[in-house]
């Protein structure tokens, strides 16, 4: 029987203790989001579908990044191009939002690299714990 979502804690490769809660993304579901981001347009008199890539990665974000933890503003500076505002401290947690993955995703090509690779592979969510 198959199963609507699998979803499993990912360690991120690299950042200890830092884990990503993501939901696997079979074919059908990839197709949904991808069609809700598909809107016509018009070029030369005719009709044609056009892939919205603001609302897709939106969209694929929020379906497939559930939530993380372990992420401090340390391991932010090694992924994103910030720098941590002085008084703050490195060990600091950032919390998880929708907004912030997204931002992580579009600005980080390293986690952008590894999320595709972990997401579309039904066997790194094998045998993975759920909470």
């Amino acid at each position: 029987m198959l199963k609507d979502t699998i979803e499993a804690w990912m360690p991120f490769d690299g950042l200890p203790g830092f884990e990503v809660k993501l939901a696997y993304l079979a074919r059908p579901e990839l197709e949904k989001i991808r069609k809700a981001a598909t809107r016509p347009v018009f070029k030369k008199h005719q009709k044609e579908d056009e892939l919205d890539s603001d609302l897709f990665m939106k969209s694929y974000v929020k379906a497939c990044v559930l939530d993380w933890k372990g992420f401090t503003l340390e391991y932010a500076t090694k992924l994103l191009p910030i720098e941590v505002p002085e008084g703050l401290s490195l060990e600091e947690l950032v919390d998880f939002s929708s907004d912030e993955a997204l931002s992580l995703v579009k600005n980080s090509p390293e986690f952008d690299k590894w999320l595709n690779e972990v997401i579309f592979d039904l066997d790194s969510f094998r045998n993975k714990p759920t909470k």
